[in-house]
């Protein structure tokens, strides 16, 4: 397996935010494991597999267009990653696992609101929007306090839109 040379994308007040590395996993492979079933079925069939295992082997050979992102917290330890890959070119669907005992503690949003800016950098726009996963609000706190709102459903799904720019992760409060 070849290695990849780790990006930083982003450094915010409570997480540095870099591309997925070789030596994440491992990692990886035990978030997973512990993570919401649903979440792990998605990811499992966007990595064609039915295979805990495989699909761990497989996280550094993405689809095209798909970002792996792992947050570190303060200590450097690594406490959570975001994977999304695109539905069209403006619309994306994510999954964001973190560490059971980071939950509840604001990182998942200041997580999203570094990827989503990152994105709107990236691709030049201001236009953004998620599926979100069945079973979750689109009305959660992870989505409304980085700007996100409901807008629609597309094949059964809810999908939120980030019709501004979103701030600077550095700048969010």
């Amino acid at each position: 397996m070849t290695m990849r040379r780790t990006h930083v994308f982003f450094s915010t007040p409570n997480l540095l935010i870099r591309s997925c590395a070789e030596e994440d996993i491992g990692w990886l492979g035990a978030l997973l494991s512990h993570a919401d079933p649903d979440a792990t079925q998605r990811l499992m069939t966007l990595f064609e597999t039915q295979n805990l295992q495989t699909m761990s082997d497989r996280l550094l050979d993405l689809p095209a267009g798909a970002y792996l992102l792992v947050a570190l917290g303060q200590g450097g330890d690594p406490i959570g990653a975001l994977f999304s890959w695109p539905c069209t070119a403006s619309r994306f669907q994510i999954e964001m696992i973190l560490e059971p005992e980071q939950r509840g503690r604001g990182l998942g949003s200041e997580f999203l609101r570094a990827w989503s800016h990152q994105f709107q950098q990236h691709h030049g726009t201001t236009s953004l929007q998620i599926v979100v996963p069945q079973g979750f609000p689109c009305e959660s706190s992870l989505f409304t306090s980085v700007g996100f709102v409901c807008c629609g459903e597309v094949d059964g799904h809810k999908v939120v839109e980030l019709a501004a720019a979103c701030p600077s992760p550095a700048m969010a409060d």
